[in-house]
């Protein structure tokens, strides 16, 4: 379920509203920051014939938009950024002959600087403050920074310095320095809202030792391993590199001689702005709560071999996530998808609220990751029928909403909300016969949605309509399972919050599931020596994204009861509770002989109480009862 909104109409009145015109026309978002999007469009002033491109900035929170640029011609801008006080403008042009040239423009000099140009692709990028400078001088002049890319190339640190004028209006007053900090890199993604740059770059791994046959020790060398790294990047503090992983990635997603791929070698798609050709498809997802997911999918075929690969063949389409916080990695194969479809699909990988990834390809599958920090990963949902959505939108990780997916097309410059709702899990509940994917989805209505009403219509059908089948019972121990947690997540108090670690989650098996799609999740080994650590840091222990990631990295999970563990406890303590006996206050005996002794004894004491009234009653008892009431055994069992 997905709910549009033309951003082409709001735009189209933000304009008219700031600078009462309404002629303008092709819309791109080119960019985004901190605050909102970088924008162009064309249009025409009084009686000129020919249209000419302008650059702006949209404020969606507080809806308003700000001309920055004004070209005075079509220009074909692919990207473009701004400073945080609107008065630097930085574009990528691409020319006719696939030249990728970088501009530097001042808002109020109306004077272009070009940066630099490359053949492959390139991109600018301005860092943003999450503080405004101090001035202590009457000259007030600013530094700004910004990163250059150039694929294949490097990556460089520039900088400019600016001089305000009495009429509050920026000037540059310096020559732009470059620093080089990224050499030869494959691919990269800049995150704004965290001033993180993720980039894969292939680094010389040490040689090690091998005993030949004299028994001599010889350095044998290593191939070069790819890595990924980040860049964090500071208001008054120089950048740190904060992770560092070693990649294993298999082959890419380019096509075989003969098969028709994507028509472009690069995507030109600056929201979110990644770096890269389609020989390699990775996206970075994280979040200010310490959440990081690295998501990577690649196609392979089982033939061995350079085989030709015809469009009517089929191949395994497959993605894996890397949950950083869990320490772990989970993946994904889709068999028997045609060649033709699986090597021009894009998948789509977005944060559906703040417990869930959804990810999707439109018709071909859509799956509901259950990887948040709630709990360890596990019943991860298959929606049955898949998703029907744009072929290439653009995820916005950063603004998740409570359950759901916000999300950006392009293309016809839509933004949508995508909502797993309750239904959609009730049909694929009714749809899909697997017994995990039912026990997910499940866990889903009871522990996440809360949704008690829909649980109970779902597992009544199951009753009246699939009786016999072997799979029921699991499902109703599940439904026993999931409501005990709920409940007791929703009731139980502040100071047994440690507790929650320990009870039983669910009924789910870590097993792969079989059939055409199955996922399987395996455990990493040493994630945490990727990360920096908090004493390591240029500001220790200061709390920030990757603090909170180190913690979660490094706490690990205790190991939760089973169900027939807490089941055998709660029965062994009912043994030792006599409600009908015993008072609150007394003390419960141990099971034994003296239990059965009395528990064959309370009739006559009941009879006898008839018989000779209250008072014979008390005598045989080896207390005095002094409460009229006790606690059930319910009660018993929600107090344990």
């Amino acid at each position: 379920m997905s709910s549009q909104e033309s951003l082409e109409e709001k735009f189209n009145k933000l304009l008219f509203d700031t600078n009462k015109c309404s002629n303008a026309a092709n819309w791109k978002v080119l960019g985004q920051e901190q605050d909102g999007f970088v924008l162009s469009w064309e249009s025409k002033d009084g009686m000129l014939k020919d249209s000419h491109t302008r650059v702006g900035f949209v404020d969606l929170e507080y809806k308003n938009l700000k001309i920055l640029h004004n070209f005075g011609e079509k220009r074909c801008l692919v990207q473009a950024t701004v400073n945080k006080n609107k008065s630097l403008i930085g574009y990528t042009v691409k020319t006719g002959n696939d030249l990728y040239e970088i501009f530097l423009t001042s808002v109020h000099e109306r004077k272009e600087n070009r940066i630099s140009s490359s053949p492959t692709q390139a991109a600018i990028q301005f860092l943003h403050r999450t503080k405004d400078p101090v001035f202590t001088t009457d000259d007030i002049k600013l530094k700004e920074k910004f990163l250059v890319f150039m694929h294949q190339q490097n990556i460089t640190l520039n900088q400019v310095e600016l001089s305000k004028t009495a009429n509050d209006k920026w000037f540059q007053s310096s020559s732009i320095s470059s620093d080089i900090i990224v050499r030869q890199f494959s691919w990269a993604q800049w995150d704004p809202h965290l001033q993180s740059l993720f980039y894969v770059s292939v680094k010389a791994t040490p040689s090690r030792l091998m005993q030949g046959e004299e028994d001599e020790f010889e350095r044998v060398p290593r191939p070069p391993q790819p890595s990924l790294s980040c860049l964090q990047f500071h208001d008054d503090l120089p950048h740190e590199t904060v992770l560092n992983i070693p990649l294993n990635l298999p082959e890419g997603t380019a096509p075989p001689v003969g098969l028709p791929g994507p028509e472009n070698q690069y995507c030109e798609n600056p929201v979110p702005l990644k770096i890269h050709d389609n020989t390699l498809e990775l996206s970075i997802i994280c979040n200010s709560k310490g959440l990081a997911y690295v998501c990577h999918h690649y196609i392979y075929y089982g033939k061995e071999g350079d085989v030709e690969i015809d469009e009517d063949d089929c191949v395994n389409f497959a993605y894996s996530v890397t949950a950083l916080h869990h320490c772990c990695v989970i993946e994904c194969v889709i068999s028997d998808v045609p060649a033709n479809l699986a090597y021009n699909v894009l998948p789509t990988f977005v944060l559906h609220g703040e417990q869930h990834l959804l990810v999707f390809a439109s018709d071909l599958f859509t799956h509901l990751l259950d990887v948040g920090s709630a709990h360890e990963p596990c019943n991860h949902v298959i929606i049955s029928p898949p998703l029907t959505l744009p072929l290439y939108p653009s995820p916005l990780n950063n603004a998740p909403v409570k359950l759901g997916a916000l999300m950006l097309d392009l293309s016809s410059l839509e933004m949508f909300t995508v909502k797993v709702t309750k239904s959609q899990l009730s049909m694929s509940f009714r749809f899909d016969h697997s017994c995990q994917n039912r026990i997910a989805i499940l866990h889903q209505l009871l522990q996440h949605y809360h949704d008690y009403e829909t649980v109970s219509d779902l597992m009544k059908w199951l009753v009246k309509s699939e009786s016999r089948n072997l799979t029921t019972a699991k499902l109703i121990q599940e439904l026993l399972v999931g409501t005990a947690y709920a409940n007791a997540t929703r009731n139980i108090p502040n100071d047994a919050l440690p507790l929650i670690s320990i009870l039983p989650l669910t009924t789910a098996s870590k097993q792969p599931r079989a059939g055409v799609v199955w996922l399987q999740q395996k455990e990493l080994w040493n994630t945490a020596m990727t990360l920096l650590s908090p004493q390591q840091r240029l500001v220790p222990y200061r709390a920030d994204t990757w603090t909170r990631l180190w913690d979660a990295a490094h706490s690990k999970p205790s190991e939760r009861f089973s169900p027939s563990h807490v089941a055998d406890k709660l029965m062994l303590s009912l043994l030792c509770y006599q409600p009908e006996a015993l008072s609150r206050s007394s003390t419960p005996l141990s099971p034994g002989a003296g239990i059965c002794s009395i528990s064959s004894a309370l009739p006559d004491l009941v009879r006898s109480s008839r018989e000779g009234g209250k008072e014979n009653f008390n005598s045989q008892l080896p207390f005095q009862e002094s409460e009229t009431c006790t606690a059930s055994k319910q009660e018993y069992v929600v107090a344990v």
